[in-house]
């Protein structure tokens, strides 16, 4: 499964990781990390343990553009910056392409079925305790659970898929 996350923070970054490690093809739009993470990766911190994804594991890229056609796009963006949906997910779109927001606050789900198709979008909660604490790094606390379902849908195949991939 090639996935691709729009704006990885803490968040992002943790769960980009862990799919990468569970056998998924992961691809981050980043700005910030961007060059960290081509050089070095991503580094999850535990309480007893740490878990370094090496670069060549995953595609750093500076836009949707660069990254092309994916299976699903994970969004963990800052809410505030939804007004750049089209912008950075477009780009990402190919026939089947599923559409997964873990992002605090209300609206997201609606906004991305508006724009792209309620039959691509799904609706995540993630309870984490996490906090990114340098380009590429994560600290985790409480690595939580996430539940996930389809926008007005009854649970699908590709729910099943990614809830097993999670």
């Amino acid at each position: 499964m090639q996935i691709t996350f729009v704006g990885p923070g803490a968040i992002g970054l943790f769960y980009a990781a862990r799919l990468t490690e569970a056998g998924a093809n992961v691809s981050l739009i980043l700005r910030s990390d961007l060059e960290v993470v081509r050089k070095q990766g991503i580094l999850v911190k535990g309480r007893d343990s740490e878990q370094a994804i090496a670069p060549e594991r995953l595609r750093a890229c500076a836009s949707g553009e660069e990254a092309g056609p994916t299976d699903l796009v994970i969004v963990t963006l800052k809410n505030t910056a939804n007004d750049q949906f089209e912008r950075l997910i477009r780009p990402l779109l190919g026939p089947t392409t599923a559409i997964l927001t873990l992002q605090n606050g209300l609206g997201a789900d609606e906004e991305l079925a508006r724009l792209f198709g309620a039959e691509r979008s799904m609706g995540g909660l993630s309870f984490i305790a996490c906090n990114r604490t340098a380009p590429g790094v994560v600290e985790c606390f409480h690595p939580g659970s996430i539940t996930l379902g389809e926008l007005g849908r009854p649970v699908s195949e590709r729910a099943k898929t990614l809830a097993a991939f999670f």
